[in-house]
């Protein structure tokens, strides 16, 4: 296969223009300070005449495209990311809190979370719908000891030098969403049910607590980690679809992290994405193939 070619900004603009895209006085500044890549074959797709791309075996652009169609879509789906990145990190702190706490609670001597009898069995984590339990604890038992050991975080340091000892609530500082995941995976049944109904309880709020099935909860954790984890590293958002069969689209998203925000911050969040869109849709005429890859059309 042969590797495509450097090409200097201006030969990347004589490219785009060849393939029927308009430029303007602006195309330039955005791709020195925005790159080629994550622009226009991220978010090139739906402005494709496909038929004259299949025959001249490159990209073609449909009529009348301009390069700041391709870049408005670019600055939508970085928008989305942003203020969907501010409500998965309100989901994150919850977690950190309530799973931490629910562990010490139930396992209250020091360095709990470094014994294996404090998690759960492999049984209790296959009937769980989980595999690899062996590969997934050494995983986590290792990093909560370096953690533990060897993390230069102050809290960390001050109640290692002090206690000899870091209570899992201050390890938790140092632990990413995906280690809070993985810890709520491999806690034991009774312990996951307290995270739950800890949960419940926080997003109820004075309304009668909804229960929430420790099952339910793993999957709503994994799809938000992962949405979280795109946000963070700038992936492309409105068109995703994660999960093991690529199924959950970012309306299934925003269904899973429903239950894990109080009622107020999933209507602001909601709020939010509205405002987005319709800021949006007054500037470009694609706003149905946005809203169709998100999920947000209902079938007819």
């Amino acid at each position: 296969m042969t590797k495509k070619p450097f090409l200097t900004i201006n030969q990347q603009l004589d490219l785009l223009k060849n393939r029927g895209l308009i430029i303007d006085g602006d195309s330039k500044h955005i791709l020195e300070t925005e790159g080629y890549y994550s622009v226009v074959n991220g978010y090139k797709a739906p402005f494709l005449d496909m038929d004259e791309s299949k025959r001249h075996n490159e990209d073609r652009y449909k009529q009348g495209t301009s390069f700041n169609d391709v870049y408005l879509l670019f600055l939508m789906d970085r928008s989305l990311r942003e203020l969907t990145f501010h409500y998965t990190t309100k989901v994150e702190a919850m977690l950190k809190t309530t799973c931490s706490y629910c562990f010490a609670e139930a396992h209250q001597e020091p360095n709990a979370y470094l014994k294996d009898e404090n998690f759960s069995t492999e049984e209790q984590y296959l009937e769980f719908g989980l595999k690899t339990y062996i590969d997934d604890k050494q995983k986590l038992q290792s990093l909560l000891y370096d953690k533990k050991n060897n993390s230069s975080r102050e809290p960390i340091i001050h109640y290692r030098n002090k206690y000899n000892e870091v209570p899992i609530w201050i390890l938790a500082t140092d632990l990413t969403f995906g280690n809070i995941e993985h810890l709520y995976n491999l806690m034991q049944p009774n312990d996951r049910k307290a995270v739950c109904k800890m949960v419940s309880s926080i997003t109820s709020g004075d309304k009668k607590h909804q229960y929430i099935d420790p099952i339910n909860m793993r999957k709503w954790i994994n799809t938000i980690v992962k949405v979280r984890n795109m946000c963070a590293h700038d992936e492309r958002l409105y068109c995703a679809h994660i999960g093991n069969r690529k199924n959950i689209n970012f309306a299934g998203f925003l269904l899973h992290i429903s239950h894990l925000l109080t009622e107020k911050d999933y209507e602001d969040m909601i709020d939010a994405i509205v405002d987005l869109v319709e800021s949006f849709s007054g500037r470009s005429n694609i706003i149905s193939h946005i809203l169709d890859n998100m999920g947000l059309i209902p079938a007819e």
